[in-house]
């Protein structure tokens, strides 16, 4: 029996890293389904933080991992970078059964890995152009590395060095995870060597993609850090309490980021409530403790730290992190996520016989609905509950009702086709197409990433931010949109506001349906709408 065991111990990570990599490809879009996806897509070929290629702080590593997929494989730069983030999903579920097995058994092992393969954050991150799932890996990989830490042992320097280069993935990182690795550097380091040797770790796992992304980078360090800086400074100070934010930044903030985490443990919690009244209802309890998770000892002398102790950390900095300093989207609960389910669940991997039969159900049925939400449902939550005044986690201003599905997917798929047909029916060497923020704004990027060709625009009411030809984002703050000579401005909203169907009766603005169904709306030069005027330059 115990062979048996132990061969499915050796076989259970290869096999859920393989199902979950070929789950994720097999959901792949046609096209990079967010902004930042295409801005990751067009770092590929140019890195250049400046102009939105990608956007900062850059992920450096993740845009040489695409070019190095792209060269040995045929696949184009959006493609390559989705099957990295397929891979480290895959990988991720496989080091979190291997976790959980040493942390609660066969069970908690099994039971954590279906949790997160099912969840429609794993499966939305896992499928698209993004660097979320590289969290979700780097967490896990660093509890499992921080928990074999002992003097003697290269744990704790493969943890620092591990940290390093995962910040290329993710330069949150070395904030949101730096305690793990000081756990196992506090179980290691009994010298001055051993003191070296980790540093040595942690830097060079820092350089290595440190230095070639600054080398790369118009204007080196100096534009690198001054451009990082104009840029994230403004969204935390609208968000973070830490910066200064106003309380309704700070609201919002706590609400996006508390909501999106309920979302993705919504199914889960049921299963986990039953799980722990059944353990301690259960005065039996015959489980023994998991190895390696309580010492006689303090662990800073003998070494291994408790992974209870790690996957709390794995929790707390990170929430912490999100609720106090900026929850910039969903990819960031994969942060913690991992751990979060492990935790949620270990109570119910201590109970034996019927108990566990039942809780083992209530899971099936919780990762069943996950998956039908994701493959399925144009959200996470019920559209039925959407703005329900009692609950904050339906209210639409903090992201419910969580499209990290399959038809988010589709939806931007199907659009970005149909619009391609602006480039038939309208001149690119004269006219210009704008893009209204909230109102079908989210397309300026992806038109950026179908037709490079054309010169676009993106306005705030009264204010144009952004221009983009060639797939190269530039930055303004003006109140025109200029246009070549004879050329018009082409409005492309979802919606026509009603100071838009005023100007239509007037004969200022014209009404155009393009072939593939959507509607957009033209302007000559000399009229001003959403507070910005278009000018002949």
């Amino acid at each position: 029996m115990s062979e048996r065991l132990d061969r499915v111990d050796r076989v259970a990570p290869w096999l859920l890293a393989v199902v979950t990599f070929a789950t994720c490809t097999a959901f792949m879009p046609d096209y990079p389904t967010e902004w930042d996806s295409i801005q990751l897509t067009f770092g590929v070929d140019r890195f250049d933080i400046t102009h939105g290629s990608p956007h900062p702080p850059g992920y450096w590593l993740y845009v040489f991992l695409g070019r190095v997929v792209r060269w040995l494989t045929p696949w184009s730069a959006a493609t390559s970078l989705s099957v990295i983030a397929a891979a480290a999903a895959g990988a991720t579920v496989a080091l979190t059964y291997v976790v959980g097995r040493r942390f609660g058994g066969p069970w908690l092992g099994g039971a954590a890995a279906a949790a997160l393969f099912t969840s429609p954050y794993l499966l939305f991150y896992g499928a698209t152009v993004n660097t979320y799932t590289f969290d979700a890996l780097i967490a896990v990989g660093l509890v499992l590395l921080a928990s074999q830490a002992r003097p003697g042992s290269w744990h704790g320097w493969g943890a620092a060095g591990v940290l390093g280069l995962g910040a290329g993935l993710r330069q949150t990182t070395l904030l949101v995870l730096g305690p793990l690795v000081a756990c196992a550097v506090v179980a290691l380091v009994r010298s001055l060597r051993q003191a070296l040797a980790v540093v040595v770790a942690g830097a060079g796992g820092l350089a290595a993609w440190m230095v070639p992304m600054l080398v790369e980078q118009p204007g080196g360090w100096s534009r690198y850090r001054e451009f990082s800086d104009e840029y994230l400074a403004p969204a935390l100070e609208r968000t973070s309490i830490l910066y200064g934010a106003p309380r309704t930044g700070i609201v919002n903030n706590l609400g996006q980021a508390t909501g999106y985490t309920l979302a993705t443990l919504l199914v889960l919690l049921p299963v986990a409530a039953f799980g722990v009244a059944l353990f301690a209802w259960d005065g039996r309890r015959r489980a023994a403790p998991a190895a390696g998770v309580d010492t006689p000892r303090p662990w800073w002398r003998v070494g291994c730290p408790p992974l209870s102790l790690l996957l709390w950390l794995s929790v707390l900095v990170p929430v912490a992190f999100v609720l106090l300093v900026h929850f910039g989207k969903a990819g960031y609960v994969l942060s913690y996520l991992p751990a979060l389910v492990l935790l949620l669940l270990w109570p119910a991997s201590r109970l034996r016989g019927a108990p566990l039969v039942v809780v083992s159900a209530l899971l099936v049925v919780a990762c069943a609905v996950n998956v039908q939400r994701f493959t399925s449902a144009a959200g996470i939550i019920p559209g039925a509950v959407l703005n329900e005044p009692s609950l904050w986690f339906t209210q639409e201003r903090h992201g419910a009702p969580y499209r990290l599905t399959k038809p988010l997917m589709d939806q931007t798929d199907r659009e970005t086709r149909s619009y391609l047909a602006l480039r038939e029916e309208f001149d690119p060497d004269r006219d210009v197409l704008v893009y209204v923020a909230m109102d079908g704004g989210h397309r300026f990027r992806h038109a950026g990433y179908t037709m490079p060709d054309v010169l676009m625009h993106y306005v705030e009411p009264g204010v144009r931010r952004y221009y983009q030809t060639d797939r190269t984002l530039f930055y303004v703050n003006d109140s025109t949109v200029p246009v070549p000579e004879g050329g018009r401005a082409v409005w492309v909203l979802d919606v026509p506001f009603p100071e838009t169907l005023a100007m239509e009766e007037q004969g200022l603005v014209m009404r155009h349906t393009l072939a593939t169904g959507p509607t957009v709306w033209v302007t000559e030069p000399g009229v001003t709408m959403f507070g910005v005027t278009v000018v002949e330059r």
